[in-house]
């Protein structure tokens, strides 16, 4: 089996729908990677210690790395200056056990303020002390949680270990501590110290702010969490499945599965989803099953396609024509072997450098703006690492085990399976 990411060059001419990192290109960003520590670019004047790269801070302790785990995409950074493109999507969960065994979590189902803070930040080692004084004045109320996000962690740095500075400072809220590879801190796309997410009942973000905070500040992410996202003033109810399509598309497929298989369109299809509702797919494939969260608010064009392709059976009997260990398993082709797709293309909704995981599931592409049906699942660091020319619109959630089970089959020329894995169908649930 082939470990080189580099794909072959096309076997024919026409489309090659294939994730591709340059081999030179790739060991020289692992360097790059493995030199980057956690480091701290400036005090800004507002408050706020910021970070200009993410790695290993000092080494952590490997039980806390153990129990800490993160469930869903990753929020986007924060950027100085720019609209906060994490305002409205779900908070991915985060899972920790503390040292007295319970589990501390950050999820959906309560109104939630996550303080993320760093023990040697001088402005967490001021703004602590004043949410520890502002509980105790009561303006804390019953119906919110906090959370703190110990991150950063270094004990070579002031007030190690972090758990003993809050005791002292009497913080009275559960706390969460990171990895040595900062997991939390990527998942909530965190980019300086203190960093405050409101996060309302159902999970969604509703503010970010980093710096330090005034009291009136504080009461206003309070009164933002329990509020929530505020309603949309359009409460028009469409119908999906019988909007007219535009002019070379199909119309929406029926959404219990009932509509007939097609395998080729004339054009891209309209909006058949609700971006704001959850979608999940539940692949069956010849080697077992695996299901998907897909993510609308991250690339909802892209959802939409995968939804309305799957709902018109098209996956139903094609291939993972290419599978490569560490990398990827990809799918899709109606052709089988990398150079076929729907009839169709259309834009890309790219991610930002690093939100690639494990198990992320991502469009492939010929080039800018090329997607089609052909899509992988990043199995291992070689597909981590590939540059974010390719829309994020998913994640493995369960059937890990499947996929790791394509991942190991015996492959042959241009990387295809010798005995061929096939998708026997894919369902979608709504909701």
């Amino acid at each position: 089996m082939s470990n080189d990411p580099t794909p072959p060059p096309p076997s024919e001419p026409g489309r090659d729908n294939t994730p591709w990192v340059v081999a030179l290109g790739a060991l020289l960003s692992v360097i790059v990677i493995a030199a980057v520590a956690f480091v701290v670019t400036r005090d800004d004047g507002a408050g706020t210690i910021t970070i200009a790269g993410r790695g290993d801070a000092a080494p952590a302790p490997k039980d806390r790395d153990a129990v800490l785990s993160v469930d869903g995409l990753p929020l986007p950074t924060i950027e100085d200056g720019a609209d906060d493109r994490a305002i409205g999507r779900t908070i991915p969960t985060i899972t920790s056990r503390a040292a007295d065994g319970t589990t501390i979590s950050i999820e959906p189902g309560t109104p939630t303020l996550i303080v993320v803070m760093a023990h040697w930040c001088p402005h967490c080692q001021a703004e602590i002390p004043l949410i520890v004084e502002w509980d105790q004045q009561g303006l804390i109320p019953s119906g919110l949680d906090i959370i703190g996000v110990s991150t950063a962690i270094d004990e070579a740095k002031g007030n190690y270990p972090p758990a003993s500075w809050l005791e002292r400072e009497q913080w009275p809220f559960p706390v969460i501590e990171d990895t040595s590879a900062n997991l939390a801190l990527d998942a909530l796309g965190v980019s300086g110290f203190p960093t405050f997410i409101a996060v309302d009942a159902d999970g969604k973000v509703v503010q970010r702010r980093t710096g330090e905070l005034s009291e009136d500040e504080f009461t206003e992410l309070v009164d933002a969490a329990l509020a929530g996202a505020p309603a949309s003033s359009d409460t028009t109810t469409v119908d999906r499945t019988t909007t007219p399509a535009p002019a070379g598309s199909a119309p929406c497929p029926a959404a219990d599965g009932s509509s007939e298989r097609r395998t080729s369109f004339d054009g891209p299809p309209t909006m058949c989803i609700d971006p704001a509702t959850t979608y999940t797919a539940e692949l069956d494939t010849s080697l077992g099953a695996f299901t998907i969260r897909l993510d609308p608010a991250l690339a909802p064009q892209t959802v939409n396609n995968f939804v309305f392709l799957s709902r018109y059976h098209f996956y139903d009997g094609v291939t993972f024509h290419r599978v490569i260990e560490d990398f990827v398993i990809q799918g899709g082709d109606p052709s089988g072997d990398g150079t076929g797709g729907p009839g169709y293309e259309f834009a890309d909704e790219l991610p930002e450098a690093g939100a690639y995981e494990k198990y992320s599931l991502a469009m492939a592409n010929a080039g800018p703006d090329t997607n089609g049906s052909q899509f992988f699942v990043i199995t291992g660091s070689q597909g981590v690492s590939l540059p974010p020319s390719y829309t994020l619109f998913g994640k493995v959630t369960g059937g890990t085990d499947t996929v790791d089970a394509i991942e190991a089959v015996p492959t042959g020329d241009d990387d295809r399976p010798r005995t061929p894995v096939l998708i026997t169908s894919v369902k979608i649930v709504e909701g």
